[in-house]
């Protein structure tokens, strides 16, 4: 399609820039796929190191592994045909359309009060292992008993000492995603706002400008910038480009193309702003922050049963 529009000369150069970027792509989407798989939906799958103590370089040979499996059905599936491929599109297309009501009905399903909690040390996220998150109001406290405590008070000599910071803000429990449900415009409102302007920060920040303790703290483990994170969110946008990559298939290509173009871009301009909105308006941001999933095993357990519930209920009906 290149060729006959651009000419050789650039239909060639073009095509090996598309080429090695899809290349690259299906690399990015083969770790995206394990990640999830071995993470969220088959944890119990058989795994390189210790469940309890998983590594980066054990992960890293779990990509290597489940990636190349995945890889070779994938080439599987291609060497099938485009007629197969063309067979499997609407599976995956459904696959998809469940993911994000998936999203969008999460918003809904979850609600202040049966929201998990996390504990905030003013505007600080306190980092709670997991053993602990059952006695959590227990612990989230400013006494000598609780979680905090030896983490920023020391005794000598008799006499105690605390960080400036324990002493002058507030330990407490944050609804982690309010949700949409109860006062939905209120809360969005809210939320949203908190959430609607920059925070870049350094390695080991804990909020902008201020270095956090990592042993209790939400800390970031690289520097954030506008284009890191641009780097980072642009591969998740790029389906259209699906439609690209099968031009050479389409039956009436000059009709085909522009329409194909516009309702894709329509289509997925209104999800993609969409999940913005609703990340933004239903999630406080220190979780949004919490890229290591200190705490988010909770949330996804949360948000996992609610919609399984949901589509169990669905299946009955």
């Amino acid at each position: 399609m290149i060729s006959r529009n651009l000419g050789a000369e650039f239909g060639s150069a073009v095509g090996i820039l598309f080429y090695l970027a899809n290349a690259v792509a299906c690399s990015m989407y083969l770790i995206g796929t394990t990640e999830v798989l071995l993470t969220y939906v088959a944890p119990s799958l058989p795994q390189v190191g210790n469940a309890e103590q998983r590594t980066a370089a054990d992960m890293i040979n779990n990509f290597r592994i489940y990636g190349t499996l995945i890889l070779l059905l994938v080439f599987a599936f291609c060497a099938m045909g485009v007629r197969f491929v063309q067979f499997f599109a609407p599976i995956s297309l459904s696959c998809v359309i469940m993911s994000i009501l998936a999203i969008w009905a999460g918003a809904f399903a979850a609600d202040y009060e049966r929201s998990p909690r996390i504990c905030m040390l003013g505007d600080r996220l306190i980092k709670v292992e997991r053993a602990n998150r059952a006695n959590l109001t227990e612990l989230c406290t400013k006494n000598d008993t609780g979680l905090l405590w030896p983490f920023y008070c020391k005794v000598a000599n008799g006499t105690t000492t605390c960080d400036p910071y324990f002493v002058n803000n507030k330990v407490r429990l944050v609804p982690a995603i309010p949700g949409f449900r109860g006062d939905i415009i209120t809360i969005m409102l809210m939320v949203f706002s908190d959430n609607a302007f920059p925070a870049y920060m350094s390695k080991d920040e804990v909020v902008p400008d201020h270095k956090g303790n990592p042993r209790i703290e939400v800390v970031q483990d690289i520097a954030t910038s506008f284009f890191i994170l641009l780097a980072i969110y642009f591969p998740s946008v790029t389906g259209i480009m699906t439609g690209s990559n099968m031009s050479g298939d389409l039956k009436d290509p000059q009709r085909s193309i522009p329409l194909g173009t516009l309702a894709a871009q329509i289509s997925t301009s209104f999800v993609y702003l969409s999940f913005v909105i609703v990340f933004g308006g239903t999630i406080e941001r220190p979780l949004l922050w919490d890229k290591c999933h200190s705490l988010t095993d909770d949330v996804f357990d949360f948000y996992g049963s609610k919609f399984l519930d949901m589509v169990k209920a669905w299946a009955i009906a």
